[in-house]
């Protein structure tokens, strides 16, 4: 019967946890900036010749983006298989102005949080490097400042993966989907 080598740390260690963050994706983009803005919510004069003017007075500032955030808990039940949960939160937001006396008009912000079970199918073990692809699926949650709510099924895909490192590690992925295209953070196995 063939035993396999247990001295590679992403083996050795049953379990891991790791922090991260990301570079968005096209989905998550898609959510923050198709679904996350609601011209309809913002309160303004009827649309008359007044209504123009006023509109004229005020501007939107850029919108700022922060990166993906993730944490993950992956346990190994094989030696190429491990099974997660993965949280996953993006936030942009913006604000309108008005053009003389910059005074805040309103403030927009769209927050995206997503539930995922985690699938990792590992195919490089080496003493301090291994490499990996996964596959997530669960459920993504959109709220903006309007009230506008949603749910929707989601997925996330690492397609390379690589952890640096033997108890504590740094990360990099490059993936798609909900996670962001581009990905690193660090972890520790336990």
């Amino acid at each position: 019967m063939h035993r396999f080598n247990t001295n590679y740390p992403s083996i050795k260690y049953n379990s891991s946890l790791q922090v991260g963050a990301g570079a968005p994706g096209l989905i998550l983009g898609f959510l923050l900036y198709d679904f996350g803005y609601d011209e309809s919510s913002i309160h303004r004069p009827p649309q008359n010749f007044s209504g123009e003017l006023a509109d004229v007075r005020y501007y939107q500032t850029p919108t700022v983006v922060i990166p993906v955030l993730s944490i993950e808990y992956v346990h190994n039940v094989k030696r190429w298989l491990a099974l997660g949960v993965k949280g996953v939160v993006g936030f942009e937001t913006n604000a309108e102005r008005h053009v003389g006396s910059n005074r805040l008009f309103s403030r927009n912000s769209n927050v995206i949080t997503s539930a995922l079970f985690n699938m990792r199918f590992s195919w490089l073990h080496r003493n301090i490097v291994s490499m990996y692809s996964s596959l997530g699926v669960g459920v993504t949650f959109n709220s903006t400042t309007s009230g506008y709510r949603e749910a929707l099924p989601m997925v996330d895909v690492t397609w390379v993966g690589i952890h640096v490192g033997k108890r504590v590690y740094g990360f990099a992925e490059f993936g798609g989907f909900i996670g962001g295209v581009l990905r690193g953070g660090v972890g520790v196995r336990f």
